[in-house]
């Protein structure tokens, strides 16, 4: 079985459609989609922002399958993630190589008190092939809030090596492994939704999907009488369609690769 773990819908609506979902249903408010990805059956949990959803949403996917003997089970973790080094764009397709827990108290100055942060490395995803198709092998921080400004991920780049920052991966892995899945069978594929220079819209640093989209709301009235907001907006929109468009392409990339075992 392929366990497929995301943090909002929009991140993973292409990858939904294209597995031919049977069955849809919420457990322990985790939204959770049976369906198949070639001939495997596939179990797609929708896990909200965040450290503590993301670690909830592992243990009642993995009571879910508890009778599956655990070498039968692979993980594919994916979404969107923001770009710390330059030269990363969004739209690009990115395969982790290692995931550390950058974690901390507030923005920035919690990482900075972490001297050696604790890390899971990932299968080498560039001998397996995946990065012949057009993914980019990289190391991702973690961190407890949405990194928004390009000084904030020029800190995350030079303190600690992390080329991209999500929420979510670190404390997936950590609950999967917890729970006996080795991290050998634990792939992360994400695609980039905003350049290291890009600055978030205010509303993106609201960590869940109804602050989210009550910031939205906000800035869009605000949009009229603002241009400088209405362009952030509009480079914003189009920076998350371009991962979104690239994401839904991943079942066809994966199937297609005949000796990628995920």
């Amino acid at each position: 079985m392929l366990l497929i773990f995301g943090a909002l819908k929009i991140e993973l609506a292409g990858i939904i459609r294209k597995t031919g979902i049977r069955e849809k249903y919420l457990s322990g408010k985790v939204l959770l989609c049976r369906g198949k990805m070639g001939k495997d059956d596939v179990l797609i949990s929708i896990t909200g922002m965040g450290k503590d959803n993301a670690a909830r949403a592992a243990g009642i996917v993995l009571k879910q399958v508890k009778p599956i003997d655990i070498k039968d089970i692979r993980v594919l973790i994916t979404g969107f993630c923001g770009a710390c080094r330059k030269g990363l764009k969004p739209g690009d397709l990115v395969v982790y190589k290692s995931v550390m827990d950058l974690a901390g108290p507030g923005p920035v100055k919690g990482c900075e008190n972490r001297k050696v942060p604790a890390r899971y490395d990932l299968p080498d995803n560039t001998a397996a092939g995946l990065s012949g198709k057009g993914m980019l092998p990289v190391t991702c921080g973690c961190t407890g809030h949405v990194v928004s400004t390009p000084g904030e991920k020029k800190r995350l780049f030079d303190d600690h090596g992390a080329e991209v920052v999500d929420m979510e991966s670190f404390w997936l892995i950590e609950s999967l492994v917890n729970n006996g899945i080795p991290p050998g069978r634990i792939h992360c594929i994400r695609a980039v939704s905003d350049g290291a220079g890009d600055r978030l819209p205010p509303y993106m640093a609201g960590a869940g999907a109804k602050k989210i989209i009550a910031g939205i709301c906000g800035s869009v009235v605000r949009s009229v009488f603002s241009p400088a907001e209405l362009r952030s907006n509009i480079s914003s929109f189009r920076n998350i369609r371009k991962a979104g468009n690239v994401l839904a392409l991943l079942p066809d990339m994966l199937l297609s690769k005949k000796d990628i075992s995920l």
